[in-house]
């Protein structure tokens, strides 16, 4: 488990000291990414959920961070 001071949460698989592998990262305003990671950044397969009332959830592939090819898309509503 890793948690910065600003509130970043990471529990999962490291190498080098790094995020690794597959993992939970939780940011400061609570958008959650459960997937792969690698160096540090979204890597492979994972899903992204913005905070509660405040977005979307993203199913698919990342690369460095960004969501790349086909993407499901999960719109909130209320």
């Amino acid at each position: 488990t890793l948690l910065y001071d600003n509130g970043f949460l990471y529990q999962g698989m490291f190498e080098n000291d790094e995020m690794s592998g597959v993992g939970l990262s939780i940011d400061p305003q609570i958008n959650k990414y459960m997937g792969q990671h690698d160096r540090g950044m979204r890597q492979g397969f994972g899903i992204y959920e913005a905070r509660q009332g405040q977005g979307n959830k993203y199913e698919g592939t990342w690369r460095e961070n960004r969501l790349h090819g086909k993407v499901k898309e999960y719109l909130e509503t209320g």
